[in-house]
């Protein structure tokens, strides 16, 4: 009986150790997806400031990992600001400086699904030989030029890479539906203040699942 206990402590303990050694080593990816064609300077800070609050949260629920930053401007094209392979990818400070610099401009359109191409794009071409969590952050109020076909084609690509869509706007009057296409959930979705604690628990079990190992479920 003695050994049949010690045999289970030696086996719970080996488990635990690989259990860390998994933690420790589960990277993430996360993307910034900006449209930065607000008419509305007010919304856009509004905007802004919630990206901000995002990645510092980002910042803390992952300390203590590898976690690498892609910003993306849009308006009617992409326009890549942050690599992830940048040596400037893992400096949430340099990320904030850059996300805080954008201004909103004038556009005729705006197209959400180049945009989110473009993302999937960075993740595909930045892959590494681990396995990363991929996250994007979707800032946009739901209205775009974008045709129908197009837009389910780009969503059905970001699921087809296993990333999780998270949409945050300034606008008071968002096109909620649109922006539930993106996101699957609307607890993903931040529109207002009354929407701050369920998006950041979506936010949290999603990257919180960084720690869990599929293998092992108790």
């Amino acid at each position: 009986m003695e050994n049949n206990v010690k045999s289970l402590s030696s086996w719970f303990a080996a488990v635990l150790r690989i259990l860390s050694v998994t933690c420790s080593e589960t990277d993430a990816d996360v993307v910034f997806v900006i449209d930065t064609t607000s008419s509305n300077s007010t919304s856009f800070l509004v905007q802004q400031h919630r990206l901000l609050r995002t990645l510092k949260r980002l910042s803390n629920v992952l300390k203590g990992r590898s976690v690498r930053y892609g910003v993306i401007g849009f308006h009617r094209q992409p326009e890549l600001l942050l690599e992830l392979e940048s040596p400037f990818a893992t400096d949430t400070e340099r990320v904030s400086d850059l996300i805080s610099s954008l201004k909103p401009r004038q556009s005729t359109s705006n197209s959400v699904a180049r945009a989110l191409d473009e993302a999937m794009s960075l993740f595909f071409e930045s892959r590494t030989s681990t396995e990363r969590r991929k996250v994007v952050i979707l800032a946009h109020d739901g209205v775009n030029t974008d045709l129908v076909a197009e837009t389910l084609e780009a969503v059905s690509n970001v699921e087809k890479l296993g990333a999780s869509t998270f949409a945050i706007t300034g606008s008071s009057r968002p096109n909620s539906f649109a922006l539930l296409g993106y996101t699957g959930l609307r607890e993903r979705i931040f529109v207002s203040a009354a929407d701050r604690a369920n998006f950041q628990d979506a936010l949290d079990e999603v990257v919180r699942e960084l720690m869990q190992n599929p293998a092992f479920n108790f």
